[in-house]
């Protein structure tokens, strides 16, 4: 859930979730979405884990046929500086994606189990 209607934060000792709590608001044309309270974790680039401090900010930023996704992530307690990480995505719109391909496979369980591999 991203927050557009400016509503203050909670407190540093409301509960902290998974998603966090995030406050978004438009800088042009861009999309600026600032996450806190949010659970100790880890951060996925470098496995440096995350404490209940951190603090995340997405920019998100559309130029067609472009997107562009920045997230920074700064956390006075494991990090010296900010985490940055940029993705870009292009429109495709006729773009068709295989099905996944899944099949049975017998594992060491007593029952068979259905599992999904990628070809």
């Amino acid at each position: 859930m991203i927050w557009l209607d400016g509503r203050p934060r909670p407190s540093q000792y409301a509960k902290h979730s998974w998603e966090g709590f995030s406050l978004g608001k438009f800088k042009g044309d861009s999309l600026e979405v600032t996450a806190t309270h949010i659970k100790e974790s880890f951060a996925r680039r470098n496995g440096v884990p995350t404490s209940f401090r951190a603090t995340v900010v997405e920019q998100v930023s559309l130029d067609e046929p472009f997107l562009t996704w920045v997230v920074t992530i700064m956390d006075p307690d494991y990090m010296t500086e900010p985490l940055v990480k940029s993705s870009t995505y292009v429109r495709a719109p006729t773009l068709r994606l295989p099905q996944y391909p899944c099949q049975p496979e017998d594992e060491q369980t007593p029952a068979p189990a259905t599992a999904c591999r990628i070809i």
